[in-house]
């Protein structure tokens, strides 16, 4: 899925997800490590690319709806943990949000 949206990608003259490169599909043994591409490949921007790609493909689309659930979960947990605001307290709607992420 995540192959056929980035070549997807890759025919549009204007790119929705301006960082994916090959590298994020077919990373060798040295990128693999690289936290920063697994981030980008999880994040919102993927989530918005993968929905224009099930909009795209119309009826068919509907193979996409559980790659897209993992990408919303995914994005949103990234996005907590880039955030640079301390939690302070268990009441934190930091926390929930992470812990609806969870459920």
């Amino acid at each position: 899925m995540f192959i056929d949206v980035n070549n997807w990608d890759q025919q549009n003259a204007l790119k929705l997800h301006r960082k994916l490169t090959s590298e994020h599909i077919y990373p060798d043994t040295q990128m693999k490590m690289r936290n920063h591409l697994a981030e980008q490949v999880l994040n919102k921007d993927m989530l918005y690319l993968m929905k224009q790609y099930q909009q795209h493909l119309g009826a068919k689309g509907d193979c996409l709806n559980g790659c897209i659930e993992f990408l919303e979960k995914t994005s949103e947990m990234i996005e907590n943990f880039r955030n640079h605001r301390e939690i302070k307290c268990l009441e934190d709607p930091q926390l929930n949000r992470i812990l609806f992420i969870a459920q």
